[in-house]
């Protein structure tokens, strides 16, 4: 999906692709509200809900790296809905470069 890449490039183009970015950013944002919906349902407390990732079957380190990733990316949504400011830079593409895994 490059633009100027040799092709046309119309104002239906564009509004089409900024449309595209705009529903795939919000989907993103709904799917992580219900990744860690289900996190904190595993329990009452970060010590929980990381022994409860571990008896789904990851391993300790596994089970915390996921319960890092879900919650910064939590914290990005809440970012998104205006629920939250962000305070200080903070990078998200490098915090969650291992929950993307290779690229």
């Amino acid at each position: 999906m490059a633009i100027g890449n040799g092709a046309n490039v119309t104002m239906g183009g564009l509004n089409a692709q900024l449309g595209n970015a705009a529903i795939s950013t919000r989907d993103a944002m709904l799917n992580i509200i219900e990744v860690w919906a289900y996190v904190l349902s595993l329990g009452a407390n970060e010590a929980a809900q990381v022994a409860g990732l571990q008896a789904a079957g990851f391993g300790a380190t596994d089970a915390q790296a996921y319960w890092t990733a879900a919650n910064e990316m939590y914290a990005l949504s809440q970012i998104y809905y205006g629920q939250q400011n962000l305070p200080t830079a903070f990078n998200y593409d490098s915090a969650l470069a291992g929950a993307r895994g290779p690229s």
